[in-house]
Parts: C-alpha cells; sequence; structure tokens
C-alpha cells in the first residue's frame, strides 16, 4: 500500500469515527501528536484517547484538501471542525472550524505517528465557556 492510501485510509477511519479501523491502521507502538505538542504513545492508549474526543465532539471531521506524500512522510493540508459537545446536546453556539495540517509517518503500512498542527484556540474558547465559574484550571 502506498502511504498516502495509508494516510487517507487513517483520515477516512478519523472522519467515520471508526477506532475499530483507526487501531487496524495503526503499529503497536502508534504516537498522537496533538497541536500543543502533548503525546500519547501506543495503540491502545491512542485508541482509548479517539474514543474519548469522539464523545467529546460527536461530529469531529477532517478534510484534507492537499496530500504529499514521501519516503516514510505524508502531509496533509486542510480543515477540521465538529461541534463540542455540552450537557449531552449539540448547539451550534459551539460548533468549531480550523484550518489544519498533519504529518504521518508511516512505516511498513502502519500509521506509526499522527501529529497535528493548528491553532486550537477557538476549541478552548469553546471549552473555557463551557467550564463551570470559578473552577480551576
Amino acid at each position: 500500500m502506498r502511504n498516502i492510501d495509508v494516510a487517507t485510509a487513517f483520515v477516512s477511519a478519523i472522519n467515520a469515527h471508526d477506532v475499530g479501523q483507526i487501531a487496524n491502521l495503526a503499529s503497536e507502538d502508534h504516537e498522537f501528536i496533538d497541536s500543543s505538542g502533548r503525546s500519547i504513545c501506543g495503540r491502545e492508549a491512542v485508541c482509548a484517547a479517539w474514543r474519548g474526543y469522539f464523545a467529546f465532539c460527536p461530529d469531529y471531521w477532517v478534510k484534507a484538501d492537499e496530500v504529499i506524500g514521501g519516503a516514510n512522510c505524508v502531509a496533509l493540508f486542510g480543515a477540521a471542525g465538529g461541534t463540542i459537545i455540552e450537557a449531552g446536546c449539540r448547539y451550534a453556539a459551539n460548533e468549531w472550524r480550523i484550518p489544519a495540517a498533519w504529518r504521518a509517518v508511516i512505516r511498513q503500512d502502519l500509521m506509526e505517528c499522527w501529529q497535528v498542527y493548528a491553532d486550537i484556540k477557538p476549541v478552548y474558547d469553546i471549552v473555557d465557556r463551557l467550564q463551570p465559574s470559578g473552577r480551576d484550571g
């Protein structure tokens, strides 16, 4: 399988919220790096994080408008978005969309690393607004 095919299949799995397929495409030592530079390592830990994120933002999506492949790295450029869940409901005020880029490191047809590059301040602004007043953190 070509590296670009692995990367676009990974995007499709994310958009389908198919954690099983994400796991199938991820290496055992898969690393996810978010746009803040925080890292989660290991297929199981990353899949647990995806399950949590899909619950937090149940309509999360990724759109790669441009995909550039290299020897073992693929760069994707586009946008991401979704709606942050509030009290079990989706409200238009909690929708977000941001430009984003991703770095996909692929070895032996498996996603070894998925790294996100984006300014997620709009997401943090929604989360901060939803926090009860007086809450620490």
